[in-house]
């Protein structure tokens, strides 16, 4: 009565006990089934008994009847962990939609590739015809997989009996399934392997004679061709020989054969071509190799291209395939830094329609040159660009150059006329007759310059600078540049005018002469540059000349004695090729040096000391004390004392004077330091510039209303 007693005791406690595990596993299930098909990235993401594989959160499965009812049971990409394959997972239409290493069978489901039986070593798989593992219970009469695109599918199971599949009577695919050895649900449901099915099969009547036997992956449920591919193993597979037995592919799915008669992966960036194919949509096959993001082919990924290409556009007319492309507005230069047209220029990186940049040297205005000689003008650098047009706004074309001056710019046109205007909509008479056509009346549209007062217009010019009220132009009558001239108009009180005696005002220009002597004209000048007191030029001879204020020293002759007629600077080297002048400074560069003279209050002279002077000296840098400033291509000066000049190796700009140091540094007026510039001017303390790829930079900022290209 007692052992009875005890007996009920034990079997309560253990009930309990058997509860509260169950309970338990319970509970962990029901948490980890929460984070199936989850997204994740390590085992540690998914929890309980879930894996993470092919980015998501699986039930791990030895074969598909581990699966829940119509999932399969599939290798992971390292083909080390076997996951029951989701539902979203499953079905295909090509192999991008599948995750790798699946691909898209006939039957539009995603499952491994193989190339033999050895391939699919999952229990009841088999090597499909297809070259797909697929399971026995799947395949349709013949031993493939149905083409879903051609018919439908058919019965996919003989006998499918649990205690031996005795009748398999028709469509059966696995010889009236063996009787599946019994479905091998336990030795004690089936004791013999089943006998021959009535018409699904011919053979396996004896392939199982126990219900434990693991008969599922008998070799003789695969037809013939996948027989002949497992024999074959030793070739067809990712680095060996490629088959060439009579009705084999030479390699399996996934690998193609290369030039060295070897199987290898195929169909990936840099990979040869599967056949004519690409396994990636972003992927061209060119040349038999698979790739992107070369001129005329598919952009990588659908975005980026190779070697500085822009992706723009549909190829061949799908928008879901864009091309990498050049030689148009903003893309990338063609080869030989050419553009697609002729109103686009390369300028360097990219093709644009700008092709040069002009500042007020004395505000944040700027004027921009398109391609076409528009000129298009920005109030600031953030303003809407405003192209100059005639009295019936129509825009004005054929400008090669600009000049811009305090509230009005000039410039030369392809035919080498002259024409001023006024960059705003304004009314009233000019101040200092600063148009130069005579009128002393304010033009939004351009008006033509007259040489002197017999109505004849100025012409054959061929540089161009303006500052503050006055613009002064190099003329070049005939083909003999010792016989250019100079040119100048607008306001002259201190001589800048270069006309042998001040000018408050002069509203047509004036030649500029060597004396007061009659017809004793200066010639041989090739480029100028005009500041608010005086000017110089370079000539031809290598020398450099200048006129007008002279208190500090800006006239480089030695003296502080102003001259209303042009005075040759002393000692500048030989080989002087171009001059630049500031509010009261001046500088020259000789070689691929600078130098320069007058005041320097504000470090203007680049000599790191605010020391003026009456003749040049050498710009030095500020690193190496005593060291010339050299290798520089190009220089500009503002009106306020801000010089900057261009480096040659990598066309980066250094500044000093107002607004930065007394020697050269580099600048990062954008923020960042300025370098491969195609194009660029200064303005009142910084510059306007484009770098290589095109983009336009207004003093600070990029400029964010853009000029349209045509």
């Amino acid at each position: 009565m007692l052992a009875h007693r005890l007996r009920i005791v034990f079997f309560v406690i253990l009930g309990i006990t058997a509860g509260v595990i169950g309970a338990s596993c319970s509970s962990d299930s029901s948490s980890s089934d929460t984070k199936l098909a989850s997204t994740c990235f390590v085992n540690s993401d998914c929890g309980g008994q879930l894996i993470c594989a092919l980015g998501k959160c699986h039930a791990q499965c030895n074969e598909s009847r581990d699966c829940p009812q119509g999932a399969r049971c599939v290798q992971s990409t390292d083909k080390t962990v076997n996951v029951c394959q989701l539902d979203q997972e499953t079905h295909c239409d090509f192999n991008t939609q599948c995750i790798t290493p699946l691909i898209c069978a006939v039957d539009r489901k995603c499952r491994n590739q193989c190339m033999g039986n050895a391939d699919c070593p999952l229990k009841g798989q088999f090597c499909d015809v297809s070259l797909v593992c697929a399971d026995m219970t799947e395949v349709s009469d013949g031993g493939s997989l149905p083409v879903l695109r051609d018919a439908g599918g058919g019965d996919t199971t003989g006998g499918s009996s649990t205690t031996g599949g005795t009748t398999g009577t028709t469509g059966g695919t696995t010889s009236g399934s063996d009787g599946d050895a019994g479905s091998d649900v336990s030795a004690t449901t089936s004791t013999t392997g089943g006998t021959t099915g009535t018409t699904g099969g011919t053979t396996g009547a004896t392939t199982g004679s126990t219900g434990k036997m693991d008969a599922s992956v008998d070799s003789s449920v695969v037809d013939a061709k996948a027989e002949a591919e497992a024999a074959a193993a030793a070739c067809g597979h990712n680095g060996e020989t490629c088959c060439t037995a009579a009705g084999m592919r030479p390699c399996g799915v996934g690998y193609a054969c290369n030039t060295s008669n070897v199987c290898t992966s195929c169909g990936a960036k840099g990979q040869i071509c599967c056949g004519d194919q690409c396994t990636d949509s972003s992927l061209d096959c060119v040349s038999g190799t698979c790739q992107c993001g070369d001129s005329n082919q598919v952009c990588c990924g659908g975005t980026s291209c190779n070697n500085g290409l822009t992706c723009a556009g549909a190829g061949a007319g799908d928008a879901s395939r864009p091309i990498c492309a050049c030689g148009g507005n903003a893309q990338a230069c063609c080869p030989g830094n050419t553009c697609s047209k002729s109103s686009l220029n390369c300028a360097g990186q990219k093709c644009t329609c700008l092709s040069s940049c002009y500042g007020s040297g004395q505000s944040s205005t700027f004027n921009v040159l398109r391609s076409d000689g528009t000129a298009w003008y920005y109030a600031g650098p953030s303003s809407v660009p405003v192209v100059v047009a005639d009295a019936s706004s129509v825009a004005v074309t054929g400008f090669t150059k600009l000049a811009q001056g305090y509230d009005f710019t000039c410039g030369i046109k392809t035919d080498k006329s002259v024409w001023c205007w006024n960059n705003t909509a304004v009314t009233g008479a000019t101040s200092y007759g600063e148009l130069g056509d005579g009128a002393d009346t304010k033009s939004h549209a351009p008006v033509a310059v007259h040489a002197g007062s017999g109505g004849q217009l100025l012409g054959n010019a061929v540089d161009i600078s303006s500052m503050s009220y006055t613009t002064c132009i190099v003329r070049a009558p005939t083909a003999n540049p010792a016989e250019n001239q100079v040119w100048c108009w607008g306001y002259g009180a201190n001589g800048q005018l270069g006309i042998g005696a001040a000018a408050t005002k002069q509203n047509v220009a004036a030649q500029v002469v060597n004396s007061t002597t009659p017809d004793d004209f200066f010639t041989g000048a090739d480029q100028i540059s005009v500041s608010y007191y005086h000017a110089c030029v370079h000539k031809t001879d290598g020398t450099a000349w200048c006129w007008g204020y002279n208190n500090y020293g800006q006239l480089g002759n030695e003296n502080t004695t102003m001259s209303a007629v042009p005075v040759k600077v002393t000692r500048l080297l030989d080989g002087t090729s171009q001059v630049v002048v500031s509010a009261n400074s001046s500088c020259a560069r000789t070689g691929d040096t600078v130098w320069c003279w007058g005041y320097n209050g504000y470090g203007a002279l680049g000599d790191g000391t605010t020391t003026s002077r009456l003749a040049p000296g050498p710009v030095q840098t500020g690193v190496d004390s005593g060291v010339d400033f050299s290798g520089i291509s190009d220089i500009r000066a503002s009106y306020n004392g801000s010089l900057c000049a261009l480096r040659s190796a990598d066309k980066s700009l250094w500044c000093w004077g107002y607004g930065h140091t007394s020697s050269p540094a580099r600048i990062s007026p954008a923020g960042f330091l300025v370098d491969s510039i195609a194009y660029w001017d200064v303005t009142d303390s910084y510059a306007c510039f484009a770098r290589t790829d095109g983009d336009l930079y207004l003093q600070t900022i990029k400029a964010t209303n853009a000029i349209p290209c045509p």
